[in-house]
């Protein structure tokens, strides 16, 4: 039964195929529009390598369109001037849109220049700082992360921080490719730092769409190495989208480019499908749902009704069975749950405490190494929470935000009194 299924299914997309194609050739080229983003940066980049694969199919014109970033393009989705377009996620609403695939991932990239005098990044109050052009995906996350870690007084500094030859700025704060050229070319010739992002962890639990992620050495320069060690930072995902009633024939066709050419051999960060498969940050869209598993639940739909005709009334058992069981282990779940619970807030009340005692340690104190001393302890005891404090319960209540604004808070004072009290 399965095999017939699959066999018809197979005819009926070939003939489906045909009479798209057929269409095509009748009526014309058919042109698609997909919105990008800066030129040299890596939206334009895999823009032109997609537009080469999509117009080597034949039948299909592509018209690349040059934006500020993935503001402007959920815009155009939105207003329907586009077909697709290239987005980072999380930074947009996705009303009016439709989320075809995730792409590749791509970290947040913090470079500060040689004379900057910047190692941390509680060192960059008053310091002058690339976000990028407004409305770029670039400059929404880096605004995030100075909130997250509380710094206001800054200079902006716009404009694509990969185009300047000679930086004008303090620091940069970019969401790119590790691969992108232009990149790679900027940090080598300035001898750029790359920053750590130490909140990783935290600023992951805030923001949904954004993961830790680990910058490997020497992958922007191999002499002199930059970074100079594995450096730990936030990752987000750049994702395709479409604007709402697009032939569903024209999404098959570009998700066959992507995954069926040779296309990830030319751009090495693209998530593989079965990455995709599993990716959970946004609902896809049916037609691609539908490429991605064609055979989704058809052997299991196979398989049970065949078995319901046979032996119905052992399924009902079964049924019935499970589901006393499912709820006695429901009840034993809860109260273990509450039990996990209570020692954890036990164990934030510890590390709270603990915090404190570092608080009034950091006001009475003013030797630098002591203040090391303290800023090492308050560093581990964040960690600590982090790693340890798990519970899914504990992380969504207020009493654990309180705690880590509170952890960052008291870093941040110590780095600025060590800063102050050293005499560098």
């Amino acid at each position: 039964m399965i095999r017939i299924i699959t066999a018809m299914r197979g005819f009926l997309m070939f003939v489906l195929g045909v009479l798209m194609l057929t269409g095509c050739s009748g009526s014309g080229q058919k042109t698609i529009i997909i919105a990008t983003g800066e030129k040299g940066g890596l939206y334009h980049q895999f823009g032109m390598l997609l537009k080469d694969k999509l117009q080597k199919q034949g039948n299909v014109s592509v018209k690349l369109l040059s934006t500020k970033g993935s503001s402007e393009n959920a815009t155009l989705i939105q207003q329907q001037k586009v077909d697709f377009s290239i987005v980072q996620a999380g930074v947009n609403t996705f009303d009016g849109i439709e989320v075809v695939t995730p792409l590749f991932v791509e970290p947040i990239l913090m470079f500060a220049t040689q004379y900057a005098n910047v190692n941390y990044i509680a060192d960059l109050s008053g310091k002058t700082i690339n976000l990028g052009v407004e409305g770029s995906g670039s400059r929404i996350t880096g605004e995030r992360i100075l909130a997250h870690y509380e710094i206001k007084s800054f200079k902006l500094d716009e404009g694509y921080f990969a185009t300047d030859k000679r930086p004008t700025y303090d620091v940069s704060i970019a969401v790119g490719g590790l691969l992108n050229k232009d990149i790679k070319k900027v940090v080598k010739d300035n001898l750029l730092k790359l920053l750590p992002i130490s909140d990783a962890k935290a600023i992951a639990l805030k923001h949904t769409h954004l993961h830790p992620f680990v910058i490997p050495k020497g992958i922007f320069s191999q002499n002199p190495p930059i970074p100079q060690a594995d450096t730990t930072s936030v990752a987000s995902t750049a994702i395709l989208i479409s604007r709402p009633g697009i032939d569903e024939h024209l999404v098959e066709v570009v998700l066959k480019t992507i995954y069926e050419t040779n296309l990830r051999a030319h751009f090495p960060l693209m998530m593989t499908p079965k990455e995709v498969r599993e990716w959970s940050l946004f609902p896809l869209k049916p037609a691609s749902l539908k490429f991605l598993d064609p055979y989704s639940g058809i052997g299991v739909f196979a398989n049970f009704a065949e078995s319901i005709a046979a032996i119905k009334e052992i399924i009902f058992a079964l049924v019935a069975m499970g589901y006393f069981a499912w709820v006695g282990y429901r009840r034993l779940r809860g109260k273990q749950a509450e039990q996990e619970l209570s020692v954890y807030k036990e164990k934030l009340d510890l590390l709270l405490d603990e915090t404190v005692r570092l608080e009034r340690l950091c006001d009475a104190e003013d030797d630098p190494e002591y203040l090391k001393s303290l800023l090492s302890q308050a560093t581990n005891i964040k960690l600590r929470a982090i790693e340890e404090l798990t519970h899914e319960q504990l992380r969504g209540d207020g009493l654990f935000a309180i705690f880590l604004t509170q952890t960052s808070h008291l870093i941040n004072r110590l780095e600025q009194k060590v800063y102050r009290n050293s005499g560098t």
